[in-house]
C-alpha cells in the first residue's frame, strides 16, 4: 500500500505538470472574432478595412480568417552594420518582445545566419538577407495582443533601427518535435525511474524486514 501509494503521487504530481503545461502551451480559446480584431484595432479598424493597402489589408484579414491554431512567424532580416546604437536598440527590442512573447507560450524556434545563397530560380534579389528567424506563436490572439498596442509601436522604432529591412511571412505548423512532446517524453522518463526507485526502496525494507524480527515486532 505505501509503494502504490508513493507511485500514485508520482504520477498525479507529473500528470498536473503536464496539464498545466498544455493550459500554457496550447491555444484554448478558439479562433478570434470580427468583434475582437476590431477592437483591438480600434478607430484603426475602418480604415483598414477600407484601405487599398496590399499589407495593410493582408495583416487585418490574418486576423480576421484566423483558425485558432499556432503558427510560425518566418522573418527574413536584412543586418546593418554592427554599431553600438544598433546593438543597443536590438537588445531593447528583443527585451520588449520576449517579456510579451513568454507569457504567451511564443518563443522563437530558430535563429540562423546566412553563409552563402547558393540557389534562387525566382530571380528576386535575396541577398540583402542575412538572417532567418522564425518564432512560435501559440495563436493569432496572442500576436495580436502584442502588435495592436501603442507600446509596441513605439517600441517599432528599435526595431527598425536594429534592421535595414525585414520581410516577414506567417506560416502553418506541420508535424513537429513539439515542446509539449519533449516534455511528454521527459515526464515519463521522470515517472518511470521515480517508480522504480520507490519498488526497490519498498523492496528494500521488507528484505531488512524479513531478516530482523525486531522490525516486524
Amino acid at each position: 500500500m505505501i509503494r502504490m501509494t508513493r507511485i500514485l503521487k508520482i504520477w498525479i504530481g507529473l500528470a498536473m505538470v503536464y496539464a498545466a503545461l498544455i493550459a500554457w502551451h496550447q491555444p484554448l480559446r478558439g479562433p478570434l472574432s470580427e468583434a475582437e480584431v476590431r477592437a483591438a484595432f480600434g478607430g484603426q479598424y475602418v480604415h483598414m478595412l477600407q484601405s487599398e493597402d496590399a499589407q495593410a489589408r493582408a495583416f487585418l484579414d490574418f486576423f480576421l480568417t484566423d483558425d485558432g491554431r499556432p503558427f510560425f512567424m518566418v522573418n527574413l532580416n536584412a543586418l546593418p552594420e554592427q554599431t553600438p546604437d544598433v546593438e543597443d536598440a536590438a537588445r531593447q527590442y528583443g527585451f520588449f518582445m520576449m517579456l510579451r512573447l513568454l507569457p504567451r507560450a511564443s518563443y522563437p524556434v530558430m535563429s540562423t545566419d546566412v553563409i552563402a545563397g547558393l540557389t534562387n530560380s525566382l530571380g528576386t534579389d535575396l541577398s540583402p538577407f542575412d538572417r532567418l528567424v522564425v518564432v512560435r506563436y501559440r495563436s493569432r490572439r496572442d500576436f495580436l495582443e502584442i502588435v495592436a498596442t501603442s507600446e509596441f509601436r513605439q517600441e517599432v522604432g528599435n526595431k527598425g533601427a536594429s534592421l535595414d529591412g525585414w520581410y516577414s511571412a506567417p506560416s502553418t505548423i506541420g508535424p513537429t518535435l513539439s515542446l509539449p512532446v519533449v516534455t511528454l517524453c521527459f515526464l515519463m522518463l521522470i515517472g518511470l525511474i521515480g517508480t522504480l526507485r520507490a519498488r526497490n526502496a519498498a523492496h528494500a525494507r521488507s528484505q531488512r524486514s524479513a531478516f530482523n524480527p525486531a522490525a516486524r515486532s
